[in-house]
């Protein structure tokens, strides 16, 4: 007898109760496998693993635990090393005290800022004023005062004109004269940085200038500029010829330079020669012959008419 024979023949001797039970039991079976077989695929009920999250790694790199001005010399006890994760480090950060002590700061350095090379001088001679001066140019001082120097308006980094202003007494006229054009102001009076740009630098000590001498009261006496070397001995002769006024440039000036250099106008003066007596007629006067004996004076004066000359008529 077939096997599908054997359970139709015990199915139908089954009461309709025990046919019941077996399915139940037939269900139960079922869901078990399910529930097994779906377990393995899931990693036998586990929860699903978290991906592993990637090390973070730690450099060490130097710090400044105080404030460091501008063109200061860093001394150790201004550094500190840290250890912080490596995707947060400045290209050319500094990791070690020994490079950077003695070196002198480019840029004024706040405390918790990471020292990199950018901020620091490669050589120590660039951060005193003759490193300031660019290259092919030479640091010249002129006197100005508060009309001449705009005021006191002007401050290191702007760009001005140089012009000399004179009086030629021979010629009676007073001359102007635009001697050079866009030329860096490195410095006024002893102060050589802009006052956004940190503490101003003075030759003899550091101290803070608005250099806004006009509403301080204080006088503008002197001006550095930096000039082209052939531009020295005309500067310095020009300073000697006249007063040298600066015109302040603006930061983007549409007409970089001036072709008309040169202005003049004559003075209400009288131009006088070397014998004042020359230009100065005698009162006119009724002729009287002199007495007799007398030398006239008259004698060897020169009378012109028209085309003819007579003496001492």
């Amino acid at each position: 007898m077939k096997l599908g024979e054997k359970l139709s023949s015990m199915m139908e001797g089954l009461s309709p109760r025990q046919l019941l039970m077996l399915a139940g039991v037939a269900g139960v079976l079922a869901f078990l496998i399910f529930y097994f077989t779906l377990s393995k695929l899931t990693g036998s009920g586990d929860a699903p693993s978290q991906p592993s999250e990637p090390k973070i790694k730690m450099v060490r790199v130097v710090q400044a635990q105080v404030d460091i001005k501008a063109r200061d010399k860093i001394s150790e006890s201004m550094l500190q090393k840290i250890e912080v994760p490596e995707n947060i480090v400045p290209e050319g950060a500094i990791s070690e005290v020994s490079g950077i002590v003695g070196r002198a700061a480019r840029v004024a350095i706040m405390a918790g800022d990471f020292i990199t090379d950018k901020k620091l001088y490669r050589d120590n001679r660039d951060s005193t004023f003759a490193g300031r001066i660019p290259n092919n140019r030479r640091a010249m001082s002129v006197g100005i005062n508060d009309v001449t120097g705009v005021s006191g308006f002007m401050k290191p980094g702007d760009y001005v004109d140089v012009m000399l202003v004179s009086e030629k007494a021979e010629s009676g006229k007073i001359v102007g004269e635009l001697i050079l054009q866009d030329v860096l102001l490195l410095g006024v009076n002893q102060a050589t940085e802009r006052p956004e740009d940190g503490v101003a630098n003075e030759e003899k000590g550091t101290q803070k200038n608005n250099l806004n001498f006009a509403t301080q009261g204080r006088t503008v006496t002197t001006a550095t500029l930096a000039v082209h070397p052939e531009d020295e001995l005309r500067l310095a002769v020009a300073a000697q010829a006249g007063q040298i006024y600066l015109s302040l440039r603006p930061h983007k000036p549409s007409d970089m330079y001036i072709r008309d250099t040169q202005y003049f106008f004559f003075t209400n003066q009288r131009i006088t020669s070397p014998s004042p007596a020359a230009h100065t007629p005698a009162p006119r006067q009724s002729y009287s012959p002199p007495a007799s004996g007398a030398s006239d004076p008259g004698s060897d004066m020169e009378i012109i008419r028209g085309t003819k000359a007579s003496r001492g008529q």
